[in-house]
């Protein structure tokens, strides 16, 4: 609960700061920067396991046409290869990672 709290605060702070660098080019470019080298690289876990190539979410984290969910070890993780920051949105690129048990050990990342 804690954690979901934490996540949904996070979100709405980068939207507010996305809605304010809407205008500003430079705002727009540090954000983007700032993002980039947090997130980059990382694996982030997403809050529902959501099927699909493409996820759209609105300012509040939540889906937009929310398509259907799968199991966690199949649409669960997410290792982020790039962070764009557009006039009204957020773009966050990379490739899914199914989790993988083996010999009672699940994969490392």
């Amino acid at each position: 609960m804690l954690i979901n709290m934490r996540l949904k605060l996070a979100i709405l702070f980068v939207m507010i700061l996305a809605q304010a660098c809407a205008a500003d080019p430079a705002a727009r470019e540090a954000l983007q920067q700032k993002l980039r080298s947090s997130m980059n690289g990382s694996v982030v876990t997403l809050r529902q396991f959501f099927q699909g190539r493409y996820l759209k979410f609105d300012s509040n984290g939540d889906p937009i046409d929310p398509p259907k969910t799968n199991t966690w070890t199949l649409d669960s993780k997410l290792n982020v290869s790039d962070v764009e920051v557009h006039e009204r949105k957020i773009m966050i690129k990379g490739r899914r990672l199914a989790v993988i048990f083996e010999h009672g050990n699940a994969m490392q990342y």
